[in-house]
């Protein structure tokens, strides 16, 4: 059996969406064949462009590699985010048409598809990864990322400047385990669901823009930044607080349009307050900005600690995996393994969105709820040179 999964490049289809208002980062493609990761690849390598959208050259270096043609592909899992989930398969088909126009005929692609393509919730897309590729048999999951798919009734999608505005998935934790060669996925708990409430991959993006950078995609700059602060020095201001049993709770209101009032409010209101005359320069020095770095770091491994703690320790696991782009956050997770050294902490490659691809299509392959299935148990994922092979190396 061969299942493609595709990252979308799109919040919104093509109907819906005809200037493209709304593209989308972090586009990839893998194949899944028979048990085995045939090929996994991130479309950034093959435009030499960062951060790259969609999936039409990385698709297709999936299909060369595996030596398939669109009609040997029984299978396609395919994900979005930051909207809600796509329900339509023609907008999947459109999709992938408008990606390999001139590659693949569109009629080939209509008629060999239809009937197998599969939307994937974005972050079962990301727990499903971060399990299988663990070789687990059980354990904790942990999704935690700034926007998933948005919560509301299919076809309700949003391609205006406040398309942030709503109830996403934030912060989702799971308990998954092996039946036989089958992922049980249950869902144990969940945080920033109502709309106006953030997570802590959001609350990360708002304080990395709040500090000089442009985009999200700096936030391990974020991280470093912090070690050289104090959050000492802002011991009045509370960005995450734990509630127990679970629950970890942002203190900031969601303003994803504006972050600079957004996080500048919340440190305005507390005693510390902001030195007046603030420059935020593309790489901040202001020891200000570096204590602001430090809190969110402190205040968010704290919180991500005993909330992982608390659950594990409530389900009885020793496991616990990590997707979604925190994930990425080394510094927490370190802590954590210092602080729970009884628990074994797994972190797929690409745990981000990137990884939205291989995630559908091992969703697709192993999931109990899946329709597709009939492949043997992946016993984990070893390493992360699943792309396309170079002869030519320099």
């Amino acid at each position: 059996m061969n299942i493609l999964g595709l990252n979308s490049g799109r919040a919104a289809p093509i109907r819906v969406d005809p200037e493209n208002k709304r593209l989308l980062s972090d586009g990839s493609a893998a194949l899944v064949q028979d048990g085995g990761i045939a090929c996994a690849t991130i479309e950034e390598r093959h435009t030499r462009q960062r951060y790259s959208a969609g999936f039409s050259l990385s698709g297709l270096a999936c299909l060369k590699q595996a030596g398939l043609t669109i009609d040997q592909v029984d299978a396609v899992g395919h994900s979005t985010c930051c909207d809600v989930k796509w329900t339509n398969e023609q907008d999947i088909l459109d999709s992938m048409i408008d990606a390999w126009r001139d590659s693949i005929p569109p009629e080939k692609i209509a008629s060999h598809c239809r009937g197998k393509v599969y939307t994937i919730d974005h972050h079962e897309s990301h727990a499903l990864l971060a399990f299988v590729g663990s070789g687990l048999d059980r354990s904790l999951v942990g999704v935690m990322d700034g926007v998933g798919n948005r919560y509301g009734e299919a076809d309700t999608f949003n391609t205006g400047k406040d398309w942030w505005r709503g109830a996403f998935q934030r912060q989702d934790y799971y308990l998954c385990e092996w039946i036989g060669n089958r992922v049980r996925i249950e869902k144990v708990h969940e945080d920033a669901r109502k709309e106006n409430e953030i997570g802590l991959g959001e609350l990360y993006r708002s304080v990395t823009h709040y500090l000089g950078w442009e985009s999200y995609q700096f936030a391990g700059k974020t991280m470093a930044l912090a070690s050289y602060g104090n959050a000492d020095n802002l011991s009045t201001v509370r960005l995450v607080d734990f509630q127990p049993p679970y629950t970890i709770n942002v203190n900031v209101p969601d303003l994803h349009s504006d972050p600079l009032v957004q996080i500048g409010q919340v440190l305005r209101a507390s005693k510390n307050g902001v030195p007046l005359g603030l420059q935020r320069p593309a790489n901040p020095t202001e020891p200000f900005l570096c204590d602001v770095a430090a809190l969110l770091q402190d205040q968010l491994q704290e919180a991500l600690i005993k909330a992982v703690s608390a659950l594990a320790d409530s389900y009885e696991v020793n496991n616990v995996c990590f997707g979604g782009g925190v994930s990425l956050n080394c510094i927490a997770l370190g802590r954590l393994a210092k602080k729970r050294p009884d628990l074994a902490l797994y972190v797929p490659p690409a745990p981000s969105d990137t990884g939205q691809s291989l995630g559908n299509a091992l969703w697709l392959a192993y999931a109990e709820s899946s329709d597709v299935g009939g492949m043997g148990r992946l016993t984990g994922i070893k390493h992360s040179a699943y792309g396309p092979k170079y002869e030519d190396c320099l």
